[in-house]
């Protein structure tokens, strides 16, 4: 059996550290990304940043606004996620997006964007990512 991987962006060190020991506990393999572009570089293949499908990754967890911390912009979850959008829907990938904005949370998966409200439980994140 391979090892499962997850790549994690978060801006905040104590939610990053947590997801990781979680994800790792589960038997996933962890890159930790403080970024976009950190994300989609982690994602290469050849060079550029991968389409789907045969993304690198079997789950991606980021801000919803990961390096716009505060900001009610979605659009980096958007970007990450037309990367791997065709990988999720297929079954190959799963991906999940979090913020503490309620706002933003409705616009993202109003857009298509899987984005839960945070805090949330543990249970109901790992859920998301069966």
């Amino acid at each position: 059996m391979s090892t499962r991987t997850a790549l994690i962006g978060i801006h905040d060190n104590i939610v990053l550290r947590l997801h990781t020991r979680m994800l790792t506990k589960f038997g996933y393999e962890v890159v930790q990304a403080t970024s976009v572009d950190a994300m989609l570089e982690e994602m290469q293949v050849n060079g550029t940043p991968n389409s789907s499908p045969g993304n690198p990754f079997d789950v991606y967890i980021m801000d919803v606004n990961l390096g716009k911390n505060n900001s009610p912009d979605y659009s980096p979850a958007k970007r990450v996620y037309g990367h791997v959008q065709q990988d999720v829907e297929a079954g190959r990938s799963k991906f999940q997006s979090a913020s503490g904005n309620d706002n933003i949370v409705h616009m993202a998966n109003q857009a298509g964007v899987p984005c839960l409200t945070r805090p949330y439980e543990m249970n109901d994140f790992l859920k998301s990512l069966r």
